[in-house]
């Protein structure tokens, strides 16, 4: 319990900061403590709208709370969110490899 006075305390001391409110929103799901869960987790996803991660645990939220046409709204943003971080991913793996191809090769571009 001293955890949740402690992610509260974070919540209230860095309005503007996802991370407590995702973390005070996770805690209070693990303990089906519904309302708390649902409040902290809606301000996690406005903070950090393009998390995956916040918006299928807020999902799941309105799920247990029998909201349906929300948590089908929740699961719409999930696979967006989801999909950018793949395409992101992907980007990144192709500069990683295009970057490792150059210094293997010895070659700096074109000439």
């Amino acid at each position: 319990v001293s955890i949740v006075r402690r992610l509260n305390f974070a919540a209230q001391s860095l309005p503007r900061e996802a991370a407590p409110h995702c973390d005070l929103g996770r805690v209070s799901a693990w303990l089906a403590q519904w309302k708390p869960a649902q409040q902290e987790s809606e301000i996690c996803t406005q903070l950090d709208p393009d998390s995956a991660q916040a918006h299928y645990r807020l999902s799941q939220i309105y799920h247990q709370t029998g909201q349906v046409e929300r948590m089908r709204e929740e699961i719409k943003l999930y696979k967006a969110a989801s999909q950018r971080l793949a395409e992101e991913n992907e980007q990144h793996e192709h500069a990683l490899s295009t970057f490792l191809y150059t210094i293997q090769n010895g070659t700096t571009g074109p000439k």
